[in-house]
């Protein structure tokens, strides 16, 4: 944190709110954000039951390119 200029800190803090304000079935919810003593940043979200999204594309589609995995997912 301490190597961290202004303009760095500005936007873990705009990232982190922007977090919080998201509200959708399909995104992790936002739990809660903190610095601690040693002046690093936390973002708490909520547990990914299923995994990742990565992982979730694998499994759908395993034997599509990534390409068309994209594709497909976002057709999902």
């Amino acid at each position: 944190m301490s190597t961290m200029t202004e303009t760095e800190k500005y936007q873990v803090m705009t990232e982190a709110k922007a977090l919080e304000l998201m509200q959708h079935p399909n995104i992790i919810g936002f739990k809660d954000f903190y610095k601690t003593k040693n002046l690093k940043f936390h973002i708490v979200m909520e547990f990914a039951e299923n995994g990742d999204i990565e992982k979730l594309i694998k499994q759908k589609w395993k034997n599509a390119q990534e390409t068309k995995q994209v594709e497909y997912f976002s057709e999902y």
